[in-house]
């Protein structure tokens, strides 16, 4: 479902982030609130493909939308927006295990820190606490690394580079995969390090079928030659994951 413009209103929020200058779109059909990023032309495509991603291997995820494009770039400053669900009263989470068992799914942390290193994020972990005990991960807006050639999206070599670039992409996941993991293990038991490996597993068996709807979705918005790019990264990152558990013998 893309949303329209029309049908929120809308306000700037006073904290600025990594993301730039954030909007709150307040629903005028029911007054549910999100979080709109909008600053760079990756915000939306980035996040959205992380989370499309993320609810497929059945972690649960906030509500997440993209808007129809901005060509006059009136409200939105790259053109390109993701509405991602408000959450009221929400708090920082981190991992203890002194007190992990407050929350209900912390064994989803885990889970998304493997998501992070196979995805090849640089920016913060990021995770919200819910008032009922439930844990978000929040702001993947560096996956994939398309930060790196986020002013290519509109330009007509936009295919040609990131498909060269989507052909090593493998070796810079393994990289990630190996690093995170050993640090990862130095902290934690073989009950976490398994919550992390078996989401590397059930990502390596994600079926092209479940992430085509979520490209066709994109195609509503962004340039068709950008959005194939994810498959080959897609890929690379399915390349990568088996690697690394064949090494472990998993």
């Amino acid at each position: 479902m893309i949303l329209k413009q029309a049908d929120f209103d809308f306000k700037v929020m006073k904290n600025k982030g990594d993301s730039g200058n954030l909007l709150i779109a307040t629903q005028k059909a029911d007054g549910k609130k999100f979080i709109v990023k909008h600053q760079r032309a990756d915000n939306a495509c980035n996040e959205f493909m992380y989370f499309a991603i993320a609810k497929e291997l059945g972690l649960p995820t906030l509500e997440f939308y993209l808007f129809e494009k901005d060509e006059t770039k009136k409200r939105f400053k790259s053109k390109y927006a993701i509405a991602i669900e408000y959450l009221e009263d929400a708090k920082k989470f981190d991992y203890d295990i002194e007190t992990r068992d407050q929350v209900k799914n912390w064994q989803d942390s885990f889970k998304h820190w493997a998501l992070f290193a196979a995805l090849t994020e640089h920016d913060g972990f990021e995770i919200l606490q819910d008032k009922d005990g439930h844990i978000y991960r929040i702001d993947p807006t560096d996956a994939f690394c398309f930060s790196y050639f986020v002013e290519k999206i509109d330009k007509p070599e936009i295919l040609e580079f990131l498909t060269n670039l989507a052909m090593n992409y493998h070796k810079q996941v393994y990289g990630e995969l190996t690093q995170h993991f050993k640090k990862l293990s130095s902290e934690n038991g073989k009950a976490e390090q398994k919550l992390f490996l078996d989401t590397l597993k059930k990502l390596t068996e994600l079926a092209d079928d479940k992430i085509d709807p979520y490209l066709d979705e994109l195609e509503q918005v962004y340039p068709q030659d950008f959005t194939h790019c994810y498959v080959f990264f897609i890929e690379s990152c399915k390349l990568a994951c088996r690697e690394f558990l064949s090494e472990l013998d998993y």
